[in-house]
């Protein structure tokens, strides 16, 4: 570790010849199926930290500009396992604000380029993840410079888990409070309890309950997840219509909305500004290694990276395949050469009728493109499941099954939301419902 923090100064005078921007920086990257990053993070000679040779070189560089002079709202790191899309408090590392006093001065202050330093939160974080228990594969850093409410906590990324699988996203840029504003209302539009039922990830500040008190980029995020949603969980879709949405009503251009997207699968990345005027700094670029490795970062690119263009969305797999959608705001809502696992989208999907309020439980109808094995459960808003309702094989065709309010025991469950759970083949889809009584 010693030589390799030595050896990170190489990246530092590399950085320093780099213009200053005042906007946040990120990377992210994923490793190749099968590898962790473990495998490519071990000394190797004097190549690390210098020219972004290994993903380590991705962090440092975040890290490099989380500092007093530049970034100075905190930082964070999540990473998932190999073969894992739900992740927990135990994947993710934030040194953030806390109360209005600590603005301007939550930054990296640990060993990395400094080696007398005390260890931070980021070395703790590297430690565990270059670790090969930690089975890293992919792996999202943040360093914040806020330039609106500073003080509300909630450092990138952020992150929420839905679906079986948990979503992260960090935002490079700013988004003014018109567009603010009109995410907030068409999120409530599209889902009425959105906000009721996903709130932002931190909840230790006043008005933690009013999105309109979020930061911008924890709005986006529950704006494009809204959208995911209502797209049957098909990210590229959710991303898509979220983006083409927000630019019928307000340009994208004239706020940043460059940001990195994660499904525990890919790295989503896209970016909103261009070469020219004066947004034209921020720059998204990505790398295709062949040691194993895809990475996006903040920054101009170096002579291996490639640059975003802008309104581009590009998508990087384990496989190493790099997806580019340029120009997706103008397209029609389509992905040519998608794949299959791409565009999964349920065999069967729950048509839920709620009876007039004074009448118990709820009526769900299902089609089957072909006969398949079904199962529907009814789990509280915890998680907890309620009831097993069906779990056989039906015929192709439509069906209904009827949940009379009552739990596995018989007993009556109260009034109110709860998830519904179905699970046709491999497909899986949960769907909030409403019980009266």
């Amino acid at each position: 570790m010693a030589d390799m923090r030595k050896a990170a100064l190489l990246l530092v005078l590399i950085l320093l010849a780099q213009p200053v921007l005042d906007a946040c920086d990120m990377s992210a990257f994923i490793m190749r199926k099968g590898l962790v990053m473990a495998d490519l993070n071990q000394p190797d000679g004097g190549t690390h930290y210098n020219g972004y040779q290994t993903p380590g070189d991705y962090l440092a560089f975040v890290m490099s500009r989380s500092s007093a002079a530049m970034h100075d709202d905190g930082y964070g790191l999540i990473y998932y396992p190999q073969d894992t899309q739900q992740i927990d408090e135990r994947h993710c590392f934030y040194k953030r604000v806390g109360v209005s006093g600590q603005a301007n001065q939550v930054y990296y202050t640990g060993n990395l380029f400094q080696p007398l330093n005390e260890p931070d939160i980021f070395d703790l974080a590297y430690d565990k993840i270059t670790g090969p228990d930690a089975r890293a594969s992919i792996v999202m850093c943040h360093a914040r410079n806020a330039t609106l409410n500073p003080f509300a906590p909630g450092n990138h990324p952020f992150r929420m888990t839905l679906n079986g699988q948990t979503y992260a996203l960090m935002h490079n840029g700013f988004i003014g409070n018109t567009a603010r504003n009109f995410m907030i209302n068409e999120t409530s539009i599209m889902d009425s309890d959105w906000f009721q039922f996903n709130g932002p990830n931190y909840t230790d500040f006043p008005n933690w309950s009013y999105p309109a008190y979020w930061i911008d980029s924890e709005v986006l995020f529950h704006y494009i997840m809204c959208h995911i949603v209502n797209n049957d969980y098909n990210v590229h879709f959710g991303i898509k219509t979220a983006l083409k949405k927000l630019e019928s009503y307000l340009k994208l251009s004239t706020n940043v909305v460059n940001f990195v997207f994660t499904d525990g699968k890919r790295l989503y990345a896209f970016r909103s500004t261009g070469p020219e005027g004066g947004n034209s700094g921020y720059n998204l670029g990505f790398k295709v290694s062949s040691s194993g490795f895809s990475a996006v970062r903040t920054g101009f690119p170096t002579a291996n990276e490639t640059e975003i263009s802008q309104y581009e969305l590009v998508v990087l797999s384990d496989d190493g395949q790099v997806t580019r959608y340029p120009g997706i705001l103008d397209d029609p809502l389509t992905f040519a050469g998608e794949t299959e696992d791409a565009l999964t989208v349920p065999a069967s999907r729950p048509v839920v009728a709620i009876p007039d309020p004074g009448q118990a439980g709820i009526r769900i109808s299902f089609f089957l493109e072909q006969s398949s094995r079904v199962s529907i459960n009814i789990h509280n808003l915890k998680g907890q499941k309620v009831k097993s309702l069906v779990n056989t094989t039906y015929a192709e065709g439509k069906h209904t099954v009827y949940w009379d309010g009552t739990d596995n025991s018989g007993r009556k469950t109260s009034q109110g939301v709860y998830l519904l759970e179905t699970i046709s083949g491999k497909q899986r889809t949960v769907t909030k419902v409403t019980s009266y009584r």
